[in-house]
């Protein structure tokens, strides 16, 4: 594993202190809800993977993904550093069929992971 990247794993995503109880309230409402609803998770993956998804080609590459992610990330007011190895361990993380880009059932499978973490550190 890249230097830096295992200290990234380890942090919090999520500092409850950062909230106002009505954001943070909302946030894990969210979160919490595409637990419940797997299939209204895949759907706000697909909107964001159609958006960032710039040249239409129905994949993403490493300039899309960290556009995906920022927003992403800024929506869910997480707190991740979206630096280059951030960037370079996740793509290598999703792209489990190592063809150098990331597809929508890729991103879908790994959006699932993602949640299920982030709500479990939510709490």
């Amino acid at each position: 594993m890249e230097e830096g990247v295992e200290e990234e794993e380890s942090c919090q995503m999520i500092d409850v202190n950062d909230f106002e109880e009505e954001t943070l309230e909302s946030m894990l409402t969210q979160v919490q809800s595409w637990m419940n609803d797997k299939a209204s998770l895949k759907v706000e993956i697909a909107k964001l993977f159609i958006e960032f998804d710039k040249d239409e080609d129905e994949k993403l590459d490493r300039r899309e993904l960290r556009q995906f992610l920022t927003n992403l990330f800024e929506m869910l007011h997480i707190k991740l550093p979206i630096n280059h190895d951030f960037i370079e361990y996740t793509f290598r993380q999703i792209d489990f069929k190592r063809n150098g880009s990331i597809n929508l059932d890729a991103m879908q499978r790994f959006a699932k992971k993602f949640n299920k973490k982030l709500v479990g550190q939510a709490q």
